[in-house]
């Protein structure tokens, strides 16, 4: 087995997966440079010397989350709003399994989201990692701009703003399968999210 090479990059990697473990397992206030250290496995005073202040630390993690919801968001298969059926319920089935695969997809990361979600609750918004934490930027408008363009297609009022609601939606979903009920009906709750929102025109998918 090839070794990762002992680099400054690698080892901030680790210290990042290390507390975000500490985070998903004990708690936010279980996240020491000590604690991260033993996690890593690297020698006392490795973590203060990549991040000197807890605020670091918590930015370092925060990157490293966001880092992983971009890898996850390149593993779904592509969108393409242009190709969606013509009748608007079976565009609709499209749209809701894309969401339902999106779901799944950033839930198999167990680890990760619990860190996010106790981060989100602990920081202020005004913090500089709050903004990575609620939604990595490229992430967040790649997103935007395919629902948008999905929910335009299916003929919604005011599809941005709609977007934001769908992406909100997805986030509440994504925290009820981690936290409360791995078996709920993601497709189905956004099927019906998707089929009450006001329509323009006729109602058909636009081309």
């Amino acid at each position: 087995m090839t070794s990762v090479p002992d680099t400054a990059a690698s080892r901030r990697d680790r210290i990042a997966a290390a507390g975000i473990r500490i985070i998903a397992t004990q708690g936010l206030r279980a996240l020491t440079h000590r604690a991260v250290d033993h996690e890593a496995g690297l020698p006392q005073g490795s973590t203060s010397y990549y991040a000197r202040t807890r605020a670091e630390l918590i930015e370092l993690i925060a990157d490293a989350l966001g880092a992983r919801a971009e890898r996850a968001i390149e593993r779904l298969r592509p969108l393409d709003p242009g190709q969606l059926p013509e009748r608007r319920d079976e565009a609709i089935d499209v749209v809701a399994a894309q969401v339902a695969d999106l779901v799944q997809v950033m839930a198999e990361d167990v680890p990760a989201q619990r860190a996010r979600y106790a981060l989100l609750l602990e920081l202020s918004p005004e913090d500089p990692a709050w903004s990575t934490l609620s939604g990595p930027a490229g992430v967040r408008e790649a997103v935007l701009s395919l629902a948008g363009d999905a929910l335009g297609r299916l003929g919604v009022r005011d599809a941005s703003g709609r977007a934001q609601e769908l992406l909100a939606l997805v986030d509440g979903l994504l925290f009820t399968h981690l936290v409360t009920d791995t078996t709920a009906p993601v497709a189905s709750v956004t099927w019906a999210y998707l089929s009450g929102l006001r329509l323009e025109g006729d109602g058909t998918v636009h081309r």
